[in-house]
């Protein structure tokens, strides 16, 4: 249950991070916004794909098709 507790910390505080990009002009406003929202769900997507899913622990051709 650590690896789970650890794994919804990190994601529950990449959602932090999403949002408070969201809310900051000077932010929302430049060039990167969209690039780092993008990365941002890329990571949580990894996550919960590879922890959630079990694909941590299965051959790791499927972490690779799912996480590409």
């Amino acid at each position: 249950t650590k690896v789970y507790l650890i794994t919804a910390l990190i994601l529950t505080i990449i959602t932090a991070v999403e949002v408070w990009i969201f809310y900051v002009p000077a932010i929302k406003e430049s060039a990167a916004f969209i690039p780092v929202l993008l990365m941002l769900s890329a990571i949580k997507f990894a996550l919960v794909v590879l922890l959630y899913m079990h694909l941590k622990y299965d051959n790791k051709l499927f972490g690779q098709l799912f996480g590409g």
